[in-house]
């Protein structure tokens, strides 16, 4: 059998691994939302941290900013409480590498 095979597919809309665009590198955005990586409601952040996203009436959080997602499915907003929106692109979305924490068992 393949091991691809035996790979977590990407199943949530917000399922990938995401990198903070430039423009907001240099806004100085924590080092935690550098990157995150997120596989169903599991997500690593750019510090190795473990979070769940949870959901209300407005929608998809995490850390109690709101998620959304361009149309394409290809950026990620995250509004956080401060009202400062930034921006990731999502770097694969597919399959998750075979290094993964979540694939190795440090999962949230």
């Amino acid at each position: 059998e393949n091991i691809d095979d035996m790979l977590p597919q990407a199943t949530g809309p917000f399922d990938g691994l995401w990198v903070l665009l430039e423009d907001a590198v240099s806004f100085d955005a924590s080092s935690w939302l550098r990157s995150l990586h997120i596989q169903g409601i599991d997500v690593i952040d750019g510090d190795g941290e473990c979070f769940r996203l949870t959901t209300d009436s407005q929608g998809t959080r995490l850390s109690g900013g709101l998620l959304g997602l361009s149309d394409d499915g290809n950026f990620l907003l995250r509004t956080g409480k401060s009202g400062n929106p930034l921006f990731f692109k999502r770097v694969f979305s597919n399959k998750i590498v075979h290094s993964d924490p979540i694939i190795t068992g440090n999962t949230c």
